[in-house]
Order: C-alpha cells, then sequence, then structure tokens
C-alpha cells in the first residue's frame, strides 16, 4: 500500500509541535514570572531608595542622630510610595569601620512576596524578594552653622598680644579681604614709660606642633561672615530668631547680674524694651553650673556693655550670642567650653589669665590680651533640632559598613 507522504510529513509535524508546545509554554512561563519578580524588585529598590535617604535626613538633627525621627519619615515614604505590599525588614543606623567618629549609616530593607503565575503549579507560589539602601552621613561641620567651624572668626582686625604665651589650633579666618592682624609679642619697658616691643616674637600664632599663622591671602574666605544679616548665615539668623520668639523674656535693671543659676535654664534671653537701654554689668561664672558635655545652654543678650567673667570651669557647652553694639569684656580663667558670637560689638576684648579656652570666636574686632592662655577648636552643639546638622549625604555600598 502506497502512503501519501504529505500526510506523513504533517504528521510528524504536529508531534513536533505537541513536544515543544509545553516548552515553549514553560519558557514563557518563566519569561512571566521573572519579568514580574524583577519589575517588583525594580519598584521595591524604590521605595528602599527613597525611604533610606528621606529617613536619613529627618533623623539628621542637632549633634545626635534622631532614630526615632529617622524611622517615622521611612515608614510614610515606604506607605506614599508602595505599589504592592512591601514590608519593612529593618531600619538600622550603623557605624563605619574607618571613621567611625564623623560618618554613619542609615540602611533600610525591605523584604516582599511576589506572587507566581506559571510556577505554581510546579510548587512555587511565591518568591521573596529584598532591597536594601545604605545612606552614609558623614559629618562635616558643627551641627549646622559653618561659621563655627573656625577657632577665630574676624572681619576687620585681629590683635594679639604676649603671643609667645599663647597657643592655637583651629582655623583662623578673616571674612573681608582688607583687615588688620597686629600679633604682638613681650613688649620691653623702660624708666622713662615708653615701651618696645621684643623682635624675636613679632607676627607670631603659635600653634602645638610648632607652626604659626602669618598673615597672607590663603587665610581670606568670604564663604564666611560675621554679619548675622549676610546671607552665608540665613540658618544663623533664623534660628537665633526662632530663640528669641519661643524663649520668655528676662527684663534688665540697672547694674544687671547674669549668674549661673540663671543660666541653668537651655535658654536665657535677657531683652531692654526700656528706652534708657539700661545695661548689663557682668555675667559671672562663678560655679560649673552643668557638668555634662553634652549639654547646651545658650545666652542671648540684645543690649549694653557685657563684662563676662570666667571664676569657675565651664563643662557643658556654652553659646554666648551677644547682639549688643557695644564692647564685649572677658576676663578670668579655667577651662571653659564655648561659643561666642557678638556681631555689633565693636570688639571683644580678651583679658584672662591662662585660661584653657575650647570652642569658637566670632566678631568683627578681636582683641586678644592676658598673658598665658590656650585656644583650641571645639565645634558646639547648636542646632537644638531647629536645623540640619551640616553634613553631606550619599548612596554607598557595604564595604565600610560595621555590621
Amino acid at each position: 500500500m502506497k502512503m501519501n507522504r504529505g500526510y506523513s510529513q504533517r504528521g510528524a509535524f504536529l508531534v513536533l509541535v505537541a513536544f515543544l508546545l509545553p516548552l515553549i509554554m514553560a519558557m514563557l512561563g518563566f519569561v512571566v514570572d521573572f519579568g514580574n519578580v524583577y519589575w517588583h524588585k525594580s519598584v521595591l529598590q524604590n521605595c528602599a531608595d527613597a525611604s533610606a535617604l528621606g529617613g536619613a535626613k529627618a533623623g539628621d538633627v542637632g549633634k545626635a542622630f534622631n532614630k526615632g525621627k529617622a524611622d517615622g519619615m521611612a515608614d510614610k515614604l515606604l506607605a506614599v510610595n508602595k505599589r504592592y505590599d512591601s514590608k519593612k525588614k529593618s531600619y538600622q543606623y550603623l557605624g563605619s569601620k574607618n571613621d567611625p567618629k564623623n560618618t554613619h549609616y542609615y540602611v533600610v530593607t525591605l523584604t516582599e512576596n511576589v506572587p507566581m503565575f506559571f510556577l505554581k503549579y510546579f510548587g512555587y507560589k511565591e518568591m521573596e524578594i529584598e532591597a536594601s539602601c545604605n545612606v552614609k552621613i558623614h559629618k562635616t561641620g558643627s551641627g549646622g552653622f559653618p561659621l563655627f567651624d573656625n577657632l577665630i572668626t574676624f572681619s576687620k582686625r585681629l590683635y594679639v598680644v604676649n603671643s609667645d604665651d599663647k597657643t592655637f589650633k583651629g582655623n583662623i579666618i578673616h571674612t573681608e579681604k582688607d583687615v588688620v592682624t597686629d600679633v604682638a609679642g613681650y613688649y620691653e619697658y623702660y624708666q622713662d614709660g615708653h615701651r618696645e616691643e621684643m623682635a624675636r616674637d613679632k607676627a607670631r600664632l603659635h600653634t602645638p606642633d610648632g607652626s604659626i599663622w602669618p598673615n597672607d591671602s590663603s587665610y581670606y574666605k568670604n564663604e564666611y561672615a560675621v554679619g548675622l544679616d549676610a546671607p552665608q548665615n540665613k540658618e544663623l539668623r533664623e534660628y537665633i530668631e526662632g530663640l528669641r520668639k519661643d524663649t520668655p523674656q528676662t527684663p534688665m535693671v540697672n547694674t544687671q547680674t547674669v549668674t549661673t543659676d540663671m543660666l541653668k535654664q537651655s535658654v536665657t534671653y535677657i531683652y531692654d524694651n526700656d528706652p534708657n537701654k539700661r545695661r548689663v554689668s557682668e555675667i559671672n561664672i562663678d560655679k560649673d553650673f552643668d557638668k555634662n558635655p553634652n549639654n547646651t545652654h545658650v545666652l542671648i543678650i540684645t543690649d549694653g556693655a557685657v563684662n563676662l567673667k570666667f571664676n569657675s570651669d565651664v563643662t557643658s557647652k556654652l553659646f554666648i550670642i551677644n547682639l549688643s553694639s557695644e564692647q564685649f569684656a572677658i576676663s578670668g580663667g579655667g577651662k571653659v567650653h564655648a561659643t561666642i558670637y557678638a556681631p555689633n560689638t565693636v570688639s571683644i576684648v580678651w583679658n584672662v589669665n591662662n585660661l584653657e579656652f575650647y570652642g569658637s570666636i566670632a566678631a568683627p574686632n578681636i582683641e586678644l590680651q592676658g598673658s598665658k592662655g590656650s585656644f583650641i577648636h571645639e565645634s558646639p552643639n547648636i542646632s537644638g533640632g531647629a536645623v540640619s546638622s551640616n553634613s553631606s549625604m550619599s548612596l554607598a555600598d557595604d564595604a565600610d559598613i560595621e555590621w
């Protein structure tokens, strides 16, 4: 019997199709399922990135990272951005292997169970996926106000006597190009009353490593400004305005004396609304009123000639904001942690005896008189939650994270 060749070929083709069709369907099923997983993974990664960046920004306020605020913001952003049933696996605030003092990481890890369309017939009903984002938080400054990243910042004149008995560790910056710097060593006095400077000590500010501070162009930094109204100090101005608005005013009286009992408050605001402008005559620091070095106390004075006397150590950080245009005199001794900001004063006159100063000084004119002393820069903790700290943020891999 003779077979029809065309029917034979069609039959073979049908057999081949019958054999390949399940494979093709399986391949299509894999493509659909894994394409769906890839899409969900992409969406989940975007959620992790948004939550990590937003959380890091919300938590980076003041000196200490506020993980509660960070986690709360991360939760809010996750709820807004997620398209599927994404779930939090962990929010972590971790340290750095190489720079534990200045660098930390806020890490958000999210998970999701993606349903399978084809693989469920093979027993795989869903696939768990995970997305993680690391935000590197690197502290670069003073907690929001770059002006106080410097030891001394002046705009008009710096005058230093007995420079051979003083040491400086920190940036000394002038914010305007044409300034006057008078740095003198010891003076010899003669019987007729005149004096002559000993030439060997002239024009030197000594640092612990033996270097000196010259007056050259490298110390002119116009990215800083002393004046409170300057654009560079916008956040500082808003911070001070906020404190003045929210803090009860302490009325001034004649020969007003500010004592350490008053300074125990987080903020003390001395305001003179009398048209005769009574004056603060003294700020007497006669005891170490707060021995917690992590605490900050703020004193704001708006008017009058101020005489500040350090008769005791100051362990906590004291931020003195003197907005008066009159002279600001500072005397005493001890070991003091303070930030002194006097943008309007005619001059800060520093006449102390063997005082160890840790902090920052900013004013138009600064006169460092007195005998022995040391000046060491210390960044203040003065943001008080009002502004973000001075940090840089970027996405990072796992290499430097201290898990």
